[in-house]
């Protein structure tokens, strides 16, 4: 996994450790947050550069000398959209987001929703304390891994041409309906060469250490 410099989203969910962050947000990375994750950033001693939000889950505001604040009452989107809206219209095209889950089922449900729907127009990986998840559109694909590794792919809208090598179960020029198939495959090798023609596609792994 490429572990250079990325533009890192924290969001109101189930705060990260500092292990993972340190391991995924590397130094030099730009680090955003929405305004609920700002106290649990606080704790892990990180200081975001933007502060995004309606401010209506932070216990206090930020010094402005030091963290640029943005904030937005607007209702029509939540603070992760309003983030995903500035990162594409800033030309942050590659994300790494911590705290998706939301807390509640509903906050994930509509935080996955929101993250498929601007994977045409962003790179998106997704870090919890054990899992990683990241969303591709039709392409060409190569992705590190280990021998025996978990790892599913899920189709989020019908995949056509879907090919892959280097794992248990190979697919050759298939196709992927929403649904359970493609749940718990296994690499057999160190790369996974990964390539469809349509649709959207879930990649979601282990996280390796």
């Amino acid at each position: 996994m490429d572990n250079s410099p990325k533009t890192c989203l924290f969001l109101n969910g189930s705060p990260p450790e500092k292990a993972l962050v340190d391991s995924y947000c590397p130094a030099g990375s730009a680090v955003l947050c929405t305004d609920g994750a700002y106290d649990y950033l606080s704790a892990l001693d990180l200081t975001p550069d933007l502060l995004i939000g309606d401010m209506d889950s932070i216990s206090e505001l930020p010094d402005t000398m030091t963290v640029q604040i943005l904030a937005s009452d607007g209702t029509e989107n939540n603070d992760l959209e309003k983030a995903l809206i500035h990162c594409r219209d800033k030309g942050m095209r590659t994300l790494r987001i911590f705290g998706a889950d939301g807390k509640r089922l509903d906050h994930f449900l509509v935080n996955f929703a929101t993250l498929a729907a601007y994977a045409a127009d962003l790179e998106i990986e997704v870090f919890t304390k054990e899992d990683y998840l990241r969303f591709f559109t039709p392409g060409t694909y190569l992705l590190p891994c280990e021998p025996s590794q978990r790892f599913s792919l899920l189709a989020i809208k019908e995949v056509l041409g879907l090919t892959l090598s280097g794992a248990r179960f190979a697919l050759e020029y298939d196709r992927l309906a929403p649904g359970s198939r493609g749940l718990g495959n296994h690499a057999t090798a160190r790369e996974l060469h990964l390539s469809f023609s349509s649709g959207l596609l879930i990649y979601i792994s282990d996280l390796l250490p």
